[in-house]
């Protein structure tokens, strides 16, 4: 029998139903900007694969009803936007199943040989040299730390949760 192949894939900053934000991303109303989200989610992520959320899911602890839409299971990396009563709300839901949460992730790719570190907010530069790669959200556009950083922010990879071999390529032009 043959294995379905997982897939990790990487975004940040979900920020669904976040009433300040839709517009500034170009969005007519907050159910457009969600709907967009979760369908481009959808469109690429199986329900075997494994998405790291770089943190800042939603602001309003009622919204954590969308992680049922969401295919595949999920590793929660916490954001500044992150409070204990999210938490709390997400254990409640009964998703453990579905979603792991870390206030930081750190992984080595065998594939790609590279030392892996997984966070909200980009590690200090005096950090950096402990890894390859920052796979980070939180600065919300594409401005550039340097070539051991990669942004997941939804505005700067299209809103659709990707690979690391994707991001490197998108990291690379």
């Amino acid at each position: 029998m043959k294995t379905k192949k997982i897939n990790v894939r990487f975004i940040s900053d979900l920020h669904l139903n976040h009433e300040k934000i839709y517009s500034q991303r170009g969005f007519k109303t907050i159910d457009e900007m969600n709907e967009h989200i979760i369908s481009s989610w959808n469109s690429i992520v199986k329900n075997e694969d494994k998405t790291i959320v770089l943190g800042d899911f939603s602001l309003n602890k009622n919204d954590f009803k969308f992680l049922n839409l969401l295919n595949g299971n999920i590793i929660w990396v916490l954001g500044n936007h992150d409070t204990p009563q999210k938490i709390e709300t997400v254990l409640q839901l009964g998703l453990k199943n579905k979603i792991k949460i870390s206030g930081a992730y750190e992984f080595f790719d065998k594939e790609l040989q590279l030392k892996i570190i997984c966070t909200h907010i980009p590690i200090h530069e005096s950090c950096i040299e402990r890894y390859d790669i920052n796979i980070h959200g939180h600065i919300h556009n594409t401005t550039y730390l340097g070539e051991k950083y990669v942004n997941v922010s939804p505005e700067s990879i299209g809103y659709n949760p990707l690979t690391l071999k994707e991001l490197l390529n998108n990291n690379n032009k």
